[in-house]
């Protein structure tokens, strides 16, 4: 049985150029995997042991249905290993290959990927882009902006420390998205970030109580000045993170998916006067997280229960009940005030 990717290169179309060709591994690869966040509650030699495992592409079956969950080292080096293995298979020119970057074995790294074509150096970050390449958005760290790769740099020293004396290649959004046309990642021109936006302008002419129940039903509401806060937090919550399609998304992916929505649709006034934390938890020993929204007037919890039941609006009373039970992973949980 081919690996995986065995299956991404015979699927390259036809006529791509060299970055076109790194960009459908990249965009492939993106599909395939989610972050491990489990890594972070072992202990400190388990940590090691997940961070450093190599990993191989022809351990990967097409018969692997889920999402495959690595660390950001070992979803770097799927990407890296793809990339070569493809320029090869493809008779490409040998002044195109690819490296990770930013991983010193003393200490826990941030890891990316640096792709060389002749004279130009390319700076792929896949791990900061899975849920956007599984929510059909833009890309945001294929051939970044220079202001991205120096936040990076500022993030992670491994990073800068590689890139030093290096000038790096951008890539505008209009080529990626000519790109992405060629690759049949956005045939229709539409990412998901312009319906977002497009969703933000339908949702800013609902401006009663009565008009949001016809889309969500029952309110719940403190104060009438509070519905459309409100209506648009149960809007994410029923239609745009519990529906079949985000049920595909793992929790990592999942959360950073809803923060990206959250602080699309809501008006700058709302961003202004709430403030959003989130709690990486585990709920009855999966994976999950706990959202806690304070706004003026209240403070609105979500937490994500699974993909059967999704994110539920709960009371503080409530978190308190599952903290009592043991059904949250309560170490990290501060009810922020």
């Amino acid at each position: 049985m081919s690996s995986k990717i065995d299956k991404i290169i015979s699927s390259i179309p036809d006529g791509l150029s060299e970055i076109e060709i790194i960009r459908y591994i990249y965009l492939k690869c993106g599909e395939l995997f989610t972050y491990n966040r489990d890594f972070c509650y072992a202990s400190e030699e388990k940590v090691i042991e997940l961070y450093d495992e190599i990993f191989y592409w022809f351990g990967i079956s097409d018969g692997e249905k889920a999402r495959l969950k690595k660390t950001c080292n070992q979803i770097a080096t799927a990407c890296t290993e793809g990339i070569n293995i493809a320029m090869k298979k493809q008779k490409k020119s040998k002044c195109v290959w690819a490296e990770n970057i930013g991983y010193v074995p003393s200490e826990e790294a941030h890891v990316a990927t640096l792709v060389y074509i002749g004279e130009k150096v390319y700076f792929l970050d896949l791990y900061k882009d899975l849920y956007r390449i599984q929510k059909g958005m833009r890309t945001c760290y294929f051939a970044p902006s220079k202001e991205k790769l120096e936040k990076e740099k500022s993030l992670h020293f491994s990073i800068k420390e590689k890139l030093n004396g290096i000038e790096c290649t951008t890539i505008p959004d209009e080529e990626l998205m000519q790109m992405d046309k060629k690759c049949g990642y956005n045939r229709n021109g539409i990412y998901m970030d312009d319906a977002l936006i497009q969703l933000k302008t339908e949702m800013e002419k609902i401006n009663s109580i009565e008009d949001a129940k016809e889309y969500i039903g029952n309110l719940e509401c403190k104060d009438r000045n509070d519905f459309s806060l409100n209506f648009k937090l149960e809007f994410i919550r029923k239609y745009l993170i519990n529906s079949n399609q985000e049920k595909k998304l793992d929790i990592s992916e999942l959360t950073k998916f809803y923060i990206k929505v959250y602080y699309t649709l809501l008006s700058d006034k709302e961003i202004k006067e709430c403030k959003l934390s989130h709690l990486d938890i585990h709920f009855k020993g999966q994976p999950s997280v706990l959202f806690n929204i304070k706004t003026p007037r209240e403070l609105i919890y979500y937490i994500y229960k699974g993909k059967n039941e999704g994110f539920e609006r709960i009371t503080e009373e409530e978190i308190g009940e599952f903290k009592k039970d043991g059904d949250i992973r309560d170490d990290s949980i501060v009810i922020i005030r």
